[in-house]
């Protein structure tokens, strides 16, 4: 899973997540951040909201509000995010 873009701060980009899906789109959204796997038809129904927990760990938010499952992401030796990993998979 790498990431297209040159953020160093902010983990926002695209990362590739084969051989699982395609794609997962990571971008600010309503003053925080959220996710998107690609391709979709219906942007908006499979957007997923993350909630900042501590350095480079979130947690999904469900449609319910309540807390879901971890996100991370790991940075290379620059300090640039290149990796994302969830249900403790890279």
């Amino acid at each position: 899973m790498t990431k297209s873009t040159d953020s160093h701060d902010q983990p926002i980009g695209s990362y590739d997540i084969r051989p699982w899906g395609g794609e997962d789109m990571v971008f600010c959204w309503k003053g925080g951040l959220a996710m998107v796997n690609l391709p979709t038809m219906n942007l908006l129904s499979n957007l997923v909201r993350l909630k900042h927990v501590d350095a480079d760990i979130f947690r999904t938010i469900r449609s319910d509000d309540q807390v879901g499952h971890e996100v991370s992401f790991r940075r290379n030796a620059s300090g640039e995010v290149t990796h994302i990993l969830y249900h403790g998979v890279e």
